[in-house]
């Protein structure tokens, strides 16, 4: 499975397209800074990696705000774990505040055991979900566990005695969850930031883009290119992006090391290399290394590895150099 991918990419075209481009992204952050056309160069690119806070995705894209108001992602939390994270959409977990407000139900139901006689075990136990599991990670770090805090509703109970305030708030949260799901899907189609993020930038957040640096300066063919490493998958939404803006061409290379995967432009490595098969390719690697001086039996297959991935990276160069009319990128 691919954890962080690494991607380089290149985007090319006149002058000012390019600076148009990037005060796109420019007007949604903070910096309240702009690129002059008048700028060369390299005075762009030491502005750019010079920001305290960097372009993101979210630059280019911002995500609308009704699915950071309600974390719609998951699954709405019941009433005590509400309560516990603060009384808020998000969940924090493990926190102080946490541990903090469930010891003020169990002392309540300490003080009140009346209330809460202790329950017999039923024949078929609930399958636990992740709150029950939440709740009993804490109860083992107390020094003094009790048995009815095995007992969600009774946990529930005790907050709907000790806050009786909080039932509204909570039943207008519930509310408000219920209609952001419905008014997500209506409107973008999607429930939930991670599936916006994943349609909208191809991956699971937005990520900084840094590394900016001059390809390619003319009178007629400007070119940056730059880096960020995403989560789980490449961008090529957000590329696809770029690319529908006029008088923009952008160029990229995507690898996971981990995983030694590589992409070039949206192609995968099979299919850019469709003349032999993954097995053919790695025996082929195997034998040039078996003849190096760096020949180490232990590291083969990550050495090995290392080295298609090496190949494949100077090939996207030399294409994406092709492409852009310079000797190398």
């Amino acid at each position: 499975m691919a954890n962080y991918i690494n991607n380089t990419f290149f985007i090319k075209g006149t002058k000012q397209a390019v600076v148009d481009l990037l005060n796109l992204g420019l007007k949604r952050t903070k910096t309240g800074k702009r690129i002059s056309i008048q700028m060369s160069g390299e005075e762009m690119v030491s502005f750019l990696n010079g920001m305290e806070r960097c372009l993101q995705f979210s630059s280019f894209i911002p995500r609308p705000k009704t699915f950071d108001v309600y974390d719609t992602t998951n699954s709405m939390m019941d009433f005590v774990y509400w309560y516990a994270n603060g009384c808020m959409g998000f969940p924090h977990y493990d926190n102080d505040m946490s541990k903090k407000r469930m010891t003020e139900i169990y002392e309540y139901i300490e003080a009140h055991l009346e209330l809460f006689p202790p329950i017999e075990d039923k024949e078929e136990e609930k399958e636990k979900t992740d709150c029950d599991i939440f709740f009993e990670a804490l109860e083992e770090q107390e020094s003094k566990p009790t048995k009815v805090y095995n007992y969600p509703d009774y946990k529930s109970k005790a907050l709907r005695m000790m806050h009786p305030e909080l039932v509204k708030q909570y039943e207008k949260y519930v509310f408000g969850y219920k209609r952001a799901k419905a008014y997500q899907q209506l409107k973008y189609g999607v429930v939930g930031w991670y599936d916006w993020n994943c349609k909208n930038y191809g991956c699971k957040w937005s990520m900084n883009i840094e590394w900016w640096a001059v390809v390619k300066e003319t009178d007629d063919c400007f070119c940056l290119s730059a880096y960020t490493e995403t989560p789980w998958a490449s961008p090529i939404t957000f590329f696809d992006f770029l690319n529908k803006k006029e008088g923009i061409t952008v160029y990229a290379y995507c690898f996971e090391p981990f995983a030694w995967a590589c992409m070039y432009n949206g192609r995968t490595d099979e299919e850019i290399f469709k003349d032999a098969s993954e097995e053919e390719r790695y025996a082929e690697y195997e034998e040039k290394y078996k003849n190096s001086k760096d020949y180490d039996p232990e590291w083969m297959p990550y050495d090995v590895n290392d080295l298609i991935i090496s190949d494949y990276i100077d090939g996207f160069k030399a294409e994406i150099a092709k492409e852009i009319g310079c000797e190398k990128v």
